[in-house]
């Protein structure tokens, strides 16, 4: 479009020196090479889950015979990012699952020492497995990075439950017991535990319900329902396996506990464990002390991942990924030179930003219609009067009057300045919103302003996450302290689990 409409019957190398030679193209649409081309979307997926799924793979479709021909092609942006971080997850699920059960098989193999007892364990994380994923699929909520840990934590938390009946099992089998009053004995010693266990820790995860982000609930809500439901695994399905499959009494396997010497540790050397444990506590005050809030969305992918290579070639060699947007009110309309300055203080103090790639603007369109008609990219500069303004602006024709134009709105009344960011860090993130924020405030009356974007989306769920976790982790202590003072019916025993 350009080529055709400004450079009109030039030389076919006319584009590249006049994409070159303007300002308002490079390191947006075109490298200061040249040798790299950007193509921005603008998008509107709605609400619906799969739709990044389905626009990455358009995209990636309508991009292979660019591919083919043999250019590089890197895509980036939110959808990108997002679909990348979910099959990220998924393909951690799959292999760290399969690697849990493996391992924890083994385990219960060698702690049982028989075969009946672990195919009950293993039946009863099964059977809670199923059903809260059978939930999941009825719910209609779709597995995302947060909800992927599911299945092995799961499975850890329902075995954990699992253990304590079988073990108590086979240690009553263990001392001649037949089959039935052992079982009988198991119960009566382990199910109100094993209820008060499951109870406070389903209570735990159900305080992520008052997390503001919905992964992060779906994870809680989901977590609790699996641990209730492994509880009527353990304590109603697995005695009735246990009936069924009858495994032998282990010989003296049992009684052979009081032989381990740690446990003996508390007894034998208490200064010692009160030194330790006070010593490990010092340590960890001082970790606790150096903890920042930070999150970068990249470091959840591998760097060999073709999504990071992406990101660090577009910010290399062309623009940022990101956009913070400040929108602001010019009441007397942006065309007039009274608002220019105000509107190129805010450009200024955004392009002063490390992590800022570029500023777009409206002024961004004035410059450039300037030079178009001087011919000369030297020119690419604002108007020297209000009348010139106007007379560029017209002949601009109708595009500022598109509702599409995506800079202006309200008549020239609202305006928008774009600064594209090339980081990925959230604690630089907050850096470049908390400038914008000290430009818009330092705007003259009766300018007005707002920062808004998808960078200050991304600083906010990152405050939302450390406040959710604030908020859940204070309910879960009332409620979870709670249930056990019911469980216990002792304030010692609760401040000791405290």
């Amino acid at each position: 479009i350009v080529h055709r409409d400004v450079a009109g019957d030039a030389p076919p190398d006319a584009p590249r020196e006049l994409l070159l030679g303007t300002p308002f193209y490079r390191r947006f649409l075109v490298s200061d090479t040249g040798d790299t081309a950007g193509l921005l979307l603008a998008t509107d997926l709605g609400d619906d889950p799969a739709a990044p799924r389905r626009l990455v793979e358009a995209v990636r479709d309508a991009v292979r015979p660019l591919e083919d021909a043999g250019f590089e092609v890197q895509l980036v942006g939110p959808p990108v990012l997002n679909v990348a971080l979910d099959a990220a997850s998924q393909r951690e699920a799959r292999r760290s699952f399969p690697l849990a059960f493996g391992l924890s098989v083994v385990v219960l193999a060698l702690l049982f020492r028989c075969l009946r007892t672990t195919a009950v364990a293993v039946a009863c994380a099964g059977l809670t497995l199923l059903w809260t994923f059978g939930a999941v699929g009825l719910a209609g909520v779709p597995l995302n990075m947060i909800t992927s840990v599911l299945p092995s934590l799961l499975w850890v938390l329902s075995l954990a439950g699992a253990i304590h009946v079988l073990r108590r099992f086979q240690a009553q089998r263990a001392r001649g017991s037949e089959m039935e009053p052992a079982l009988r004995a198991a119960l009566a010693e382990t199910a109100w535990p094993c209820v008060l266990a499951a109870v406070t820790t389903a209570l735990g995860f159900a305080a992520l319900l008052a997390a503001t982000m919905a992964p992060v609930r779906e994870l809680g809500a989901f977590a609790a329902l699996g641990l209730l439901f492994s509880l009527l695994a353990n304590l109603a399905v697995g005695p009735r396996l246990l009936r069924w499959l009858r495994p032998p009494a282990p010989g003296h396997l049992a009684l052979r506990r009081d032989r381990i010497g740690w446990q003996r540790l508390p007894f034998l050397h208490p200064a010692g464990v009160v030194a330790g444990a006070v010593g490990l506590a010092a340590c960890a005050a001082l970790g606790i002390a150096r903890i920042r809030v930070d999150s970068d969305p990249l470091a959840f992918l591998p760097d060999h991942s073709e999504v990071v290579r992406d990101y660090a070639a577009v910010a290399r060699d062309l623009t940022g990924y990101y956009a913070l947007e400040v929108t602001v009110d010019v009441p007397d309309g942006w065309q007039h030179p009274e608002a220019w300055p105000a509107l190129a203080s805010v450009e200024q103090a955004l392009a002063g930003e490390p992590g800022v790639a570029r500023v777009l603007s409206p002024l961004d369109l004035l410059r450039q219609l300037r030079s178009w008609r001087e011919g000369d990219p030297a020119a690419y500069a604002l108007p020297e009067s209000d009348a010139e303004a106007q007379r560029l602006l017209s002949e601009l024709g109708p595009l500022v009057q598109d509702a599409a134009f995506p800079l202006v709105a309200d008549d020239g009344r609202s305006v928008r300045l774009a600064a594209l960011v090339n980081v990925m860090s959230s604690r630089d993130f907050g850096v470049i919103e908390a400038r914008a924020h000290e430009a818009v405030a330092a705007l003259p009356v009766p300018l007005s302003g707002t920062v808004t974007g998808i960078v200050p989306q991304l600083v906010e769920a990152q405050l939302s996450l450390v406040e959710t976790q604030i908020r859940s982790f204070g309910l879960a202590f009332l409620t979870i302290f709670a249930c056990l003072w019911l469980g216990f019916r002792s304030l010692r025993p609760v401040a000791l689990a405290i």
